[in-house]
């Protein structure tokens, strides 16, 4: 061989050496991780459907996943698809066959998409005329309860209204309890006539039972999946009286948690076990509507609330409603311009009469769920870090609709797949959702070159923020942050309970509670929108002696067995629920606007509130000396 050849050679291979070293340091995938990223596209409707129905494809309908599903009784699964028209003549006019709408107000609707059919689906509703957006509902919960402590208060209980208020009972007045269930059995729901049992209950859906359609009693429900079967089963009150009669209960318990008998009881028992239990409204009518099945709190039929409340106005008529929901989630841009929440909004405007909606703020007050940054230049970058567990997901909210400055830098380890962003029509602002692979902790820099400044706020599915960036603010969940929903935050008026093995004195997390204060847990403001403000009130949270189901035994039982102790911002929403139905007694035509202006004039401001309206109390504190007035306001 030459020399040359030969010196050609040599070099050849120590270069191929030098790059096989430079491989081997540097990890295979740290180009992907650590290079800036940008959005590549906006979603658009068909990639909505298409990724949800893979996600539900991949991970089953019985998984924790994030977005709603629906499952007939034959076992088709659907994707429940909120939509938004430009006009209520477009949404009238929409006509896919295979997704067909079971919910409609003004210029939404609420359809069943077949999973099986997604991919052809999905074109046919990207050209519906006049389709301005859609969304995949996403599951909710009823906010987990806040753990008890003994450490005893700074101060004696509270008085709240107890039995009515200034003669107002909630006579003629419907309250529904949007919820796990609610058990009709518990004597607090029942009254007598000539010594037999007569249901309070008007009506009972329960949206998980198959009963109707395998012919063991009951009324069909107001909505049907595609194929014809009820979703769910209704009970009037004829067929739960007859079963209150007999020698044993044929229909059983409805609540396996006891989260909505609760929330009943203290809107609308008659203390018929307890005297001193007793509701707000106890002579109230009542509707429970089971959207749950399972003693864990998940309500996997929270995406029938707008048809819900659909039906509930027809039934209820001339009578006066209140509707009363204390679940939520945090999905969705966290100002009320979800599909979902708008639609809510169209049903209950300020022009409304003898209605109204109370939505609980949500229990995350003390939860690092939220993070608030600014974006800088690529070397000042601002830095999200976060711990996660599986399945978590960062939903992040731009104040600008241009994403062509914005840059995502992932730490080692973290990746990121293609980003895409969907732009909200009403406020302009563009949100980018991103799902976390793997579990423990991770962070990523997010940084602009252009000139103006970008906020950016983020909220964590299955995980928390590092204190370093995670703020406690803007924290009320969806539907709360619906400008139609009145959103109740809790606070402390009573730290007493009756146990069954004697009296005992409780707290959250172990502190001494301040009776009068805020509670620790209770979810803040501002909404994202800064026109409104929310929550809107803070009412009794907690503690009460709420009424329990006779067969659920986890809570923390009285003496009698028949009541347990209760708290939250779910306890704070029947109770101003109930307050809401003695104003409707009062003067059964207020309008929705009526309402809301005499709470706002009525409602108290403390020490503890501080100046109102702020983040944290809304416009102030239902404490009795608000409802005397409010009460006494009406001419």
């Amino acid at each position: 061989m030459h020399r040359r050849s030969l010196s050609f050679a040599l070099a050849c291979a120590l270069a191929i050496l030098v790059l096989a070293a430079i491989a081997q340091r540097r990890p295979a995938s740290s180009t992907s991780q650590n290079r800036a990223i940008a959005v590549t596209a906006r979603l658009n409707t068909n990639d909505i459907i298409q990724q949800s129905a893979i996600r539900v494809a991949r991970m089953g309908i019985k998984s924790d996943g994030a977005d709603a599903v629906a499952r007939d009784p034959a076992g088709e699964a659907y994707l429940i698809m909120n939509m938004e028209f430009d006009s209520e003549a477009n949404r009238k006019a929409y006509a896919v066959a295979g997704a067909p709408v079971f919910a409609s107000a003004d210029r939404y609707a609420d359809a069943f998409v077949p999973v099986s059919d997604a991919s052809a689906l999905a074109p046919q509703i990207d050209k519906v005329p006049g389709l301005v957006r859609i969304a995949i509902a996403d599951r909710v919960a009823a906010p987990p309860a806040p753990k008890p402590g003994n450490k005893a208060s700074r101060g004696e209980p509270e008085p709240i209204v107890r039995g009515g208020l200034s003669g107002l009972t909630g006579k003629g007045v419907i309250i529904a309890i949007v919820d796990s269930g609610l058990d009709f059995r518990n004597k607090d729901f029942i009254r007598y006539e000539d010594g037999k049992p007569v249901s309070r209950l008007l009506y009972l859906w329960d949206t998980t039972s198959g009963d109707f359609d395998a012919g063991r009693g009951g009324s069909r429900a107001p909505i049907r999946y595609p194929n014809g079967a009820s979703v769910g089963t209704v009970y009037t009150r004829d067929q739960l009286t007859q079963d209150l009669r007999g020698a044993s209960s044929v229909i059983g318990n409805r609540d396996l948690n006891g989260h909505g008998t609760s929330c009943a009881g203290i809107a609308a028992g008659n203390g018929n076990n307890l005297k001193r239990n007793i509701g707000v409204a106890p002579n109230a009518d009542i509707i429970g509507i089971r959207i749950g099945g399972t003693a864990s709190g998940g309500l996997d039929f929270a995406w029938t609330l707008n048809a819900a409340c659909e039906w509930l106005d027809q039934v209820a008529g001339s009578t006066p409603l209140v509707v009363s929901c204390s679940f939520g989630g945090h999905a969705g841009p966290h100002d009320g311009t979800s599909i979902e929440e708008q639609h809510l909004s169209s049903r209950f405007t300020d022009q409304t009469r003898s209605r109204a909606l109370c939505v609980a703020a949500g229990n995350e007050g003390n939860e690092r769920i939220h993070a608030e940054v600014t974006l800088g230049s690529s070397s000042k970058p601002a830095e999200l870090k976060w711990k996660s567990g599986p399945g978590a997901s960062l939903s992040l909210i731009f104040s600008t609709s241009d994403m062509s400055t914005v840059r995502f830098r992932p730490a080692p380890g973290v990746i990121l797949p293609k980003l895409k962003a969907s732009v909200n029509p009403h406020t302009r602002q563009a949100s980018v959702p991103i799902p976390i692979t793997g579990v423990g902790e991770g962070s990523m820099q997010i940084f602009t070159s252009g000139e103006q400044p970008v906020q950016c706020d983020a909220y964590i599915s299955g995980g928390a923020f590092d204190t370093s960036c995670s703020t406690f603010s803007k924290l009320v969940g969806k539907p709360g942050t619906a400008a139609g929903a009145i959103t109740i935050g809790s606070y402390d008026w009573n730290d007493r309970f009756e146990h069954k093995d004697g009296p005992v004195v409780v707290s959250p997390e172990g502190k001494p509670m301040i009776i009068g204060g805020l509670s620790s847990y209770s979810s803040v403001g501002p909404s994202r929108d800064p026109n409104i403000t929310k929550p809107d009130l803070v009412a009794p949270g907690q503690f009460y002696s709420a009424p329990a189901p006779l067969d659920e035994t986890d809570g923390m039982r009285d003496a009698s067995g028949n009541y347990q102790i209760f708290n939250g911002t779910s306890a704070a929403t029947p109770y101003t629920a109930g307050v809401i139905a003695l104003m409707f007694e009062r003067k059964p035509g207020l309008t929705y606007g009526d309402i809301r202006n005499l709470l706002r004039r009525s409602l108290s401001s403390d020490a503890y509130t501080g100046s109102a309206p702020n983040p944290r109390w809304g416009y102030g504190k239902l404490d009795l000396a608000a409802v005397r007035r409010l009460l006494a306001a009406i001419e």
